[in-house]
């Protein structure tokens, strides 16, 4: 599991996961949650700072983007 707290800015997160996709978008003061072992995707519409809280055990890092 990721969370994600928007510190500055506006980010989107995109998740993928059994075939489907959903768009999160989080401004200041929002927190994000990105459930564990799925694809996800952050755009930003600008600056942003993000805090990121993420057990690391089994991350992976890949740009390509699932089918």
């Amino acid at each position: 599991d990721e969370f994600l707290l928007v510190v500055e800015g506006q980010t989107t997160v995109v998740l993928k996961k059994d075939g489907e996709e959903l768009t999160l978008v989080g401004k200041k003061g929002d927190v994000l949650f990105v459930p564990g072992n799925s694809w996800h995707r952050q755009d930003t519409q600008g600056p942003v700072a993000l805090l990121y809280i993420t057990d690391k055990a089994g991350t992976q890092h890949t740009a390509k983007t699932p089918a």
